[in-house]
């Protein structure tokens, strides 16, 4: 996998070498296949909904004004498709393409399949494992025939991984080129980023944050392993230290997948609420954007120059401290940043 460009250089770089895989694919999705789409939303916005909607109301086969079914019931049916190889996904299932995505990312071990089976009310739906990339495969997850959970293997915390630069770079590279451009063969509308809130950022996590955004893919920050720290002001200072190491300037949402905790069972229905207006509520990315900036305040007035130049302070600050702990990182600022996060 000599061309990769998440094994062999940063996040940034542009991938359009691999955008071969989505060259003349068109996404096999019209407004109709969407589900529920444009259902009544809320009781404030009843009136506007039955002035505005009616036409596609019935395009959907359902009555006028009636309410949008719970995304993630008890009785939720899931169907999973596995793809190993950028070509195995040219060969998904029809669903897979008709129906929104939301990506689900984050580094190896930050418990995305314990997530998501709290997500999806299952118990073995997404293996869990302390194996680093366990994960080898791009897992579809089509819910209640809705949406799409995408599930995107783990991306490793050593700088160098054989598994990863020989393997899964590739495959997330070549699922994230087709889902973007207006050939794009997926409908990813946003990612969730996992984070451990325990955790210390390390340049890998800041580039694959950069990296989501160079593309301009709108995300969430999930906190995981909520439960595993007790103290509130501790949390507290444990989200300032990640909010401002990754440079977030968007909404984050405490996750755990101890559902006997109150504060647990509240954060997977804010997380399903958020997954539910990404893909029943929105159409594309851009109002994603705005779904995002309208729940986080301070984050719509932050400039994508700004959040840029805070993430390349950080990256020269932990550059600076490596120095002077006396790791050696190589010489120009090229070489500093390969080293830095060689496993891409």
């Amino acid at each position: 996998m000599s061309g990769s460009g998440l094994s062999r250089v940063r996040f940034c770089v542009s991938l359009s070498r691999n955008h071969k895989y989505g060259y003349g694919l068109v996404r096999s999705c019209s407004s109709s296949s969407r589900t529920f789409a444009s259902s009544s939303q809320s009781s404030s916005s009843t009136s506007s909904s039955t002035s505005g909607n009616t036409n596609t109301s019935s395009q959907h086969g359902q009555a006028h004004g009636a309410k949008r079914p719970e995304l993630f019931p008890k009785g939720i049916k899931v169907q999973k498709y596995r793809c190993e190889t950028p070509e195995e996904l040219l060969e998904v299932p029809p669903r897979v393409l008709a129906l929104p995505h939301v990506a689900v990312a984050g580094r190896t071990n930050v418990g995305k399949s314990s997530l998501l089976n709290m997500l999806l009310r299952k118990d073995n739906l997404a293996r869990a494992s302390s194996v680093q990339n366990k994960t080898r495969s791009v897992d579809f997850l089509c819910v209640n025939n809705q949406l799409v959970l995408t599930d995107l293997p783990g991306y490793p915390d050593r700088t160098h991984n054989k598994v990863w630069d020989e393997q899964l770079a590739e495959l997330v590279d070549a699922y994230l080129s087709m889902s973007q451009g207006d050939d794009a063969r997926f409908d990813l509308r946003a990612a969730l980023f996992l984070f451990d809130i325990r955790w210390d950022v390390l340049l890998q996590d800041d580039a694959f944050a950069a990296f989501f955004r160079d593309r301009k893919i709108p995300m969430l920050l999930c906190l995981t392993k909520d439960d595993k720290v007790a103290n509130h002001e501790y949390r507290s200072r444990r989200v300032d230290r990640i909010r401002s190491d990754l440079a977030w300037s968007g909404p984050h949402v405490h996750c755990s997948s101890d559902l006997s905790l109150a504060n647990s069972r509240k954060g997977r229905k804010i997380l399903q609420r958020y997954i539910g207006s990404f893909c029943l509520e929105a159409d594309d990315q851009d109002e994603v954007r705005d779904i995002l900036a309208n729940a986080w305040g301070g984050g719509a007035k932050a400039s994508a120059d700004g959040e840029e130049g805070t993430r390349k302070a950080r990256v020269e600050e932990n550059e600076r401290r490596r120095r002077e702990a006396g790791d050696d990182v190589g010489g120009d600022d090229d070489k500093v940043k390969d080293n830095a996060f060689g496993i891409l």
